[in-house]
């Protein structure tokens, strides 16, 4: 018996009880909780290549998985979870860089540099949309809305560029002269 006073009946006693029983009704061996998974392995899962096995008082397992025939991939299904469904993805390939620096300075167009990343975003955009109708690369995309990007920066450029000017010239001849 435990000095504790929070210790209940419940928790006192040997190994062999089952949750709310009391100490002198033990349970058999393999009768109360599972056993604890093995050291590495997840709870609840299978071995590896082993097949189910139903819990006890339930109907039987099922059998194991076969075993993928592809040259050089592991087996498709293992254990007692859910295929990843990423698993077996091809390799994909590669991004253009250039679309991805059109991109880049595409959107620093709007934030850093107004016309000279534009410049770069249209440059860099043509060379990568180029490059990848060669190559075959990814990035088409990023490539055009880097181009998109800069032309818009461009334009919103040279429009700020006019509406100083006038800003200037209204401001100059609407200015009061003093005697």
């Amino acid at each position: 018996m435990s000095n504790n006073p929070f210790d209940s009946p419940w928790t006192q006693g040997n190994d062999q009880s089952a949750p709310g029983t009391y100490p002198s009704e033990t349970v058999p061996p393999g009768q109360g909780y599972p056993a604890a998974p093995a050291p590495g392995q997840p709870y609840g899962a299978q071995a590896p290549g082993q097949p189910y096995q139903a819990a006890p008082g339930q109907a039987g397992g099922y059998g194991s998985y076969p075993e993928a025939s592809y040259q050089g991939m592991a087996p498709a299904h293992q254990g007692g979870y859910a295929a990843n469904p990423y698993e077996y993805a091809p390799q994909s390939q590669t991004q253009n860089t250039m679309a991805i620096v059109s991109l880049v300075a595409g959107i620093a167009g709007f934030v850093i540099l107004p016309l000279i990343s534009s410049i770069v975003a249209i440059i860099t955009g043509n060379k990568a949309k180029k490059e990848i109708a060669q190559t075959g690369q990814q990035g088409l995309g990023m490539a055009k809305a880097g181009t998109i990007l800069g032309w818009i920066g461009v334009a919103f450029t040279i429009l700020g560029i006019i509406l100083v000017i006038i800003f200037v010239v209204v401001i100059g001849a609407s200015s009061v002269t003093y005697r």
